[in-house]
């Protein structure tokens, strides 16, 4: 196939769906085109083919379809950066893997209308393959904060209105991209993903987002979590005002469907095939319906039930009510052109708006002074019984003690400041313990112990240790605050911002989540110096980067003093970046470092493999394989391939992955004029400079299936 000398303009004729993917036929011709199940693409629109790639045509520019959304990003927990690839699913694994996670946080929920998907792929071997995801859907039509916000005229391009009324709504509603989901895993809370996220879909939104036939210039979000994890507003997003909720008529509303459910049943007042909000009205209807069957209630009690109804007691029975009852939720808009983000700038000056909050600003007070220990020996004692078996020791090893000592830690001097991070490491039996007992308990004696030397604590410290949550309750009550919002504003400040783990007990919970939950509980009790033993020994290396990373955050942001010790640090030390290290080599020798120092230290004896198959290629050539020209690639051969992976391709602005199908390795003197033309090359030489390899070097020629191509009247086939 030729390169494309002009666009070429078709109808869509049909779409079809198959395992995460569709394919589209187009007219003239009878040419089918696979595409991502996501692709913004159907009926009766007119597609565009160019060299660039595969496009809608809209009122106010193209939509691109192909190549399809995939960018490169990294995620840091802590000092340690991961790789991820943000794209559309274009895989049936990836789609396997983003099935399960949205089935775990919106079981029996199912997206209407138009909608598009984004996945954070990981690649890394010991993370889930999908750690989250965002959704785009088409904007509702009825947003009271947005209502208000557009009362104002504006105009970009083939989007103009005086003010919001039916007339502007009923074509700028399109022009509105809405996030509808974003989907963090619970065990990556609190590392930045939901704004990583935002980014992305705005990104994708601008080129390959269209409704109704136009280009979006607003992206919006409305979503109760924005009370407590805002990351919508730390991606830019400007907070418009609050949805209007349903609290002030859910009774009236409900009390009026209850009384003629059965003329409802008969189709005399909602219809089946009726959409929007006649439909979810009759939803809200069927689930208060299941719930006075399930609970055994009567009309008349669940009806005063909905009387009776506030914000706070609305979430409290969050997993009775949260089908029947809709709180007010924050609205934040973007504009995705100049003029959108002019416009939003511009009214968000003249309504003053502000996110209103009454949630607590958790705090701690600060130790006022440092924890000092000077020339420091701790040592324990004990008598020796006098036992048949004691004797025998005694006389083969000719030793008499009436007495042992033992001696822990020996003139240990170390100073932590307010706020520090300090990490105690060391082999077993090297003191850590011994040591953390006495910041632990500084007035506690006992009697075996022996301390020499100075310990000095600040007159206000407060030392609380991490340790089990002991309560049968549910998570959102065994924390013991009686505000319901101040209580999800904690949980999302640890990294526990999801619905079913509030209503989980303690033991329930993953190991990391109940390292967070103890966090939450600490933070509570008001404690200054937050000490733990045997830092991340039962936890994963990935968990135990995330959790360490949460725990210097939160300690970073309250102003706490951490001490935790543990045997080896190399798991965590990059996500926990102590301030100090003391490293308890052996009773006789220990050494104090800075934190900074030692991290450096082991981080040069880590080798940070790349776990991405990236398989660099010139732009050229990664069109010629998106349009059917070559299903060859050549690079350098010092990667992990195998037959069956994927590779990703790379070019400076397009990301493609494919399947390899086949491979071979040779030597340069063994390319041929050959390889060259089957790889996308006129030359042997052309393709030798683009190679850019030492006479020494071995070079790899790969046979692929992209998951996507660009062939008319062939049909491509996606990766599997």
């Amino acid at each position: 196939m030729t390169v494309i000398a002009q666009p070429f303009e078709y109808l869509c004729r049909s779409v079809t769906w198959k395992a995460g993917l569709k394919s589209i036929r187009l007219t003239p011709g009878d040419s089918t085109i696979t595409v991502p199940l996501s692709a913004c693409v159907t009926e009766k629109d007119t597609v565009v083919i160019n060299n660039d790639g595969l496009f809608v045509k809209c009122r106010n520019g193209l939509s691109q379809i192909l190549p399809s959304y995939m960018a490169r990003d990294s995620i840091m927990i802590g000092g340690y950066g991961l790789d991820v690839l943000v794209k559309e699913i274009t895989t049936e694994d990836e789609y396997t893997a983003y099935e399960a996670l949205a089935d775990y946080h919106y079981r029996d929920a199912a997206a209407a209308g138009r909608y598009a998907r984004l996945i954070v792929c990981s690649y890394h071997p010991l993370y889930p393959a999908v750690i989250g995801y965002i959704e785009l859907a088409t904007s509702f039509y009825m947003n009271k904060a947005r209502s208000n916000f557009m009362n104002s005229p504006f105009s970009d391009g083939e989007v103009t209105w005086e003010a919001w009324d039916k007339a502007a709504m009923r074509t700028a509603v399109h022009a509105i991209a809405r996030i509808s989901r974003c989907v963090v895993h619970t065990e990556f809370r609190g590392l930045g993903i939901g704004q990583l996220l935002v980014k992305h879909a705005e990104a994708f939104a601008r080129h390959h987002w269209h409704s109704g036939g136009l280009k979006p210039l607003f992206i919006e979000i409305s979503a109760d979590m924005l009370k407590y994890v805002p990351f919508a507003e730390r991606a830019g997003m400007t907070y418009i005002g609050n949805t209007e909720g349903n609290l002030h008529r859910v009774y009236k509303d409900l009390r009026y469907l209850l009384q003629n459910a059965e003329r409802i049943e008969r189709g005399e007042i909602i219809h089946k095939d009726d959409m929007g909000i006649v439909r979810e009205q009759a939803n809200r209807m069927e689930r208060a319906l299941d719930l006075m069957r399930e609970e055994g209630l009567t009309q008349e009690e669940f009806l005063q039930l909905l009387q009776n109804i506030s914000p706070e007691s609305a979430l409290k029975q969050y997993a009775r009510l949260h089908d029947i009852v809709r709180l007010p939720k924050p609205t934040y808009l973007k504009g995705l052109t100049a003029e959108a983000a002019q416009y939003i700038s511009r009214r968000s000056q003249d309504l003053g708006l502000s996110p209103i909050s009454n949630i607590r600003d958790w705090s701690v007070n600060t130790i006022d002074g440092p924890i000092s220990l000077r020339d420091v020996t701790i040592s324990f004692s004990s008598k020796v019984r006098r036992t048949q078996q004691a004797h025998a020791i005694q006389q083969a090893f000719n030793i008499s003690p009436d007495k042992i000592t033992s001696t822990h830690i020996r003139q240990l001097s170390l100073e932590i400041q307010p706020g520090e991070i300090v990490l105690i490491t060391g082999p077993s039996g090297s003191g850590k313990t011994t040591l953390l007992e006495r910041f632990t308990n500084p007035s506690h004696s006992i009697k075996a112990l022996n301390i020499n030397g100075v310990i000095e604590f600040p007159s206000n410290y407060r030392p609380g240790i991490f340790e089990p949550i002991t309560s049968r309750k549910a998570l959102i009550d065994a924390l013991d605050i009686d505000n319901v919002h101040e209580a999800l504003h904690l949980m999302g400040l640890v990294g526990l911002s999801d619905a079913y783990i509030y209503l989980k007990r303690y033991n329930e919970l993953s190991k990391g989540q109940q390292f967070r939950a103890q966090l939450a509980n600490l933070i509570v009790s008001g404690s200054n110096t937050w000490i733990i033993d045997e830092f991340c020994s039962n936890l994963d290396p990935i968990t135990a980067a995330v959790v360490s990373d949460k725990l210097q955050r939160v300690a970073r942001q309250l102003g706490v003093t951490v001490i935790v010790a543990a045997p080896h640090a190399s798991n965590f030390i990059f996500s926990l970046r102590p301030d100090k290290v003391l490293q308890l080599t052996s009773v006789w020798e220990h050494r104090v470092f800075a934190g900074r120092a030692y991290t450096e230290a082991v981080d040069q004896g880590i080798a940070r493999p790349q776990y991405i198959p990236f398989f660099d290629i010139p732009r050229p050539i990664i069109f010629k394989l998106l349009q059917g020209q070559i299903v060859h690639a050549a690079g350098v051969a010092d990667r992990n391939l195998t037959v069956g992976t994927h590779v990703i391709l790379v070019t400076d602005d397009v990301l493609l992955d494919a399947r390899v199908i086949d491979m071979q390795v040779l030597p340069l003197t063994k390319l041929r004029r050959s390889d060259a033309l089957r790889t996308g090359f006129a030359t042997r030489k052309a393709l030798l400079s683009a190679l850019q390899l030492a006479p020494n070097r071995l070079a790899i020629i790969l046979h692929l299936e992209p998951s996507q191509t660009l062939v008319e009247g062939v049909v491509s086939r996606p990766a599997t």
